[in-house]
């Protein structure tokens, strides 16, 4: 039996308007600081739609902030919970935090997409942007303030938390540290070193 002709039709349209999930094909793998919001920009000039810490915080994506939580705390092994952050919203490149913290987990689940790297001249010129800007958020006002109070910023902080120990490869309660970055510079910047390190080794 052929189908109807106007049922054939009003499948292919369905089809043409219903969301798909999207593949990423860009991976950032530099840290945050490093020239990767000037990255999401020329990105999404080019097309792309790019995810990036501020996804997180101008949405208030708190399924996300969740979902990465966990997955930094168990290594980013997670890859169907990892894909489902950037495929259920459509996103096609991710750059910057908590990305390039699972960078290498991504390329595994994404063979084919594409890294791009972004880094600083030194590890010291890196520290000394991030050190007054992402590593110190958490102790900034209003962030000093929220993290205690609001719903989505107490996960964020969380989950930052979860982030920098998997970077420094240690547990570290980094939000409520009032010596976190100053008293670990050494330690951070031979983490920022290593990232570097391995995916020019890559």
């Amino acid at each position: 039996m052929v189908p109807n002709l106007s049922v054939l039709i009003l499948t292919v349209l369905c089809m043409m308007v219903m969301p798909t999930k999207a593949a990423l094909e860009v991976i950032g793998s530099g840290f945050g600081r490093s020239g990767t919001d000037t990255m999401r920009v020329a990105l999404n000039a080019l097309g792309y739609k790019t995810y990036h810490m501020k996804e997180i915080l101008e949405n208030g994506l708190t399924a996300h902030v969740e979902t990465w939580h966990e997955l930094l705390k168990n290594g980013c092994d997670d890859e169907a919970a990892l894909k489902a952050l950037y495929e259920d919203l459509g996103y096609t490149a991710a750059v910057d935090f908590p990305t390039s913290a699972c960078w290498e987990a991504l390329m595994r689940a994404y063979p084919m997409a594409k890294i791009v790297h972004t880094q600083r001249k030194s590890g010291e010129d890196w520290y000394a942007s991030a050190s007054d800007s992402i590593l110190s958020l958490m102790q900034k006002f209003p962030f000093n303030i929220f993290k205690r109070i609001d719903p989505f910023f107490i996960r964020f902080a969380k989950m930052c938390d979860q982030m920098w120990g998997r970077i420094m490869k240690r547990p570290i309660e980094a939000s409520l540290d009032p010596g976190f970055p100053h008293a670990y510079k050494d330690e951070i910047i031979a983490a920022y070193d290593a990232n570097n390190v391995r995916v020019l080794e890559m």
